[in-house]
């Protein structure tokens, strides 16, 4: 581990600010609210890592599975108390599972999730030649016809969910007269996830022949769908590669192109009362919380807050790998049913999403809670389609 981050790990004392949302409403953190063990919050898992570097603590599987729940919702950061060193939080807790990998002592679902990246250059351990099945009506990007390159990603290529928010991406964007194609035939994971769960030479080795089949296509502008993905280009890649891309979500994409949706609202006077739910990548990292609300708020609909929202959001639960290893989930009590709670009390009938993780954890929620009123949860692509 870097000597830096070395440094710090004993001087966290544990005051738990890191778990809290600004207001100290409820817990914050996914893995602490779902375990409520001490062990699971920030401060747990670095006094944890300062016992086993310093040999008084063996890797166990409990010890991994502690350190793998982390979502990387970066709540921890904003809220630690000790600014000279919270943005670094994340990485000690990176580079102690690269030190897990190199020991090969990782929870099983890790293993997997890991072991399918490196044959199938994706999580689901499905042929990446079956990626875009769904598809073939999609043109492959070409330089001379296409403006943009749609980067679709892993899970909106494989999980039959958060697949339904690409196909209406695909849609709108027809809808909107904007030229895109797919890179059918050399999109892989953008390695994100290789990359928190410390496995940095895969995460170089996918990232880098995934940004070589994009220059090798001459790509100079990219749409993302996941803000995992977006991020990853936008703030990851370019402390690694060579990178000059011109990037943006397909949030971004719709609040340009407004005009062209305004004409096709179907507004029928029934009033819909809808929230967002702001994802830690595009929210809590990338600082982005104005360009869904402009788009809701231009819509016919009543939009109203969550108690927990922008900075504050609280996390699905899905990052840092757990959309694959689930460790964030085992527990009946998860943020993500929490979410919906939260938003049955305020009276909505949508909760509104921009993140292929978000809406399959909140989807899985829904199954298993009987919320009075009900309240269903949308794509912000979807919901356009669905009124527009």
């Amino acid at each position: 581990m870097d000597k830096e981050l070395l440094s710090i790990i004993h001087r966290c004392f544990r005051c738990g600010y890191c778990k809290f949302p600004s207001d100290y409403m409820d817990f914050n953190c996914p893995s602490y609210f779902s375990y409520r063990f001490e062990t699971y919050s920030p401060g747990g898992r670095m006094w944890l890592i300062r016992e086993w570097l310093n040999g008084d603590l063996d890797s166990s599987l409990r010890f991994q599975e502690i350190l793998y729940s982390c979502a990387t919702c970066a709540n921890c950061i904003n809220y630690c108390a000790f600014p000279e060193f919270r943005d670094l939080l994340l990485d000690v807790f990176r580079q102690a599972k690269e030190k897990l990998i190199d020991e090969g002592k990782v929870p099983p679902g890790v293993r997997d999730y890991l072991t399918n990246l490196y044959k199938f250059k994706n999580g689901f351990g499905i042929s990446n030649k079956k990626r875009f099945q769904w598809a073939e009506d999609v043109e492959e990007y070409d330089i001379n016809k296409h403006e943009y390159l749609l980067y679709v990603g892993d899970e909106c290529c494989f999980d039959p969910v958060a697949n339904e928010m690409a196909v209406s991406t695909i849609e709108l964007l027809r809808r909107m007269n904007i030229s895109f194609g797919l890179l059918k035939q050399g999109e892989t994971s953008d390695g994100l996830e290789a990359y928190n769960l410390g496995e940095t030479e895969l995460f170089k080795q996918i990232a880098g022949k995934l940004v070589k089949n994009i220059k090798d296509s001459k790509v100079q502008k990219i749409i993302f769908i996941s803000p995992h993905s977006y991020y990853c280009f936008k703030n990851l890649y370019p402390q690694f590669f060579d990178v000059n891309f011109e990037l943006y979500h397909i949030t971004h994409i719709i609040l340009e192109n407004l005009s062209e949706i305004q004409k096709d609202i179907k507004y029928n006077g029934k009033s819909i009362k809808i929230t967002y739910h702001d994802p830690c990548y595009l929210g809590r990292y990338l600082k982005d919380f104005s360009t869904v609300r402009k788009i809701l708020n231009f819509l016919p609909v009543e939009f109203v807050e969550l108690p927990r929202n922008k900075m504050d959001s609280l996390c699905c639960g899905g990052g840092g790998g757990n959309f694959y290893t689930s460790l964030t989930q085992k527990n009946s009590e998860t943020t993500a049913k929490q979410r919906l709670v939260e938003a049955a009390k305020i009276g909505v009938d949508r909760v509104v999403v921009s993140c292929p993780i978000c809406l399959v954890f909140f989807k899985d929620a829904e199954k298993t809670l009987s919320l009075s009123p009900k309240v269903n949860v949308v794509d912000v692509v979807q919901f356009i389609t669905e009124i527009a």
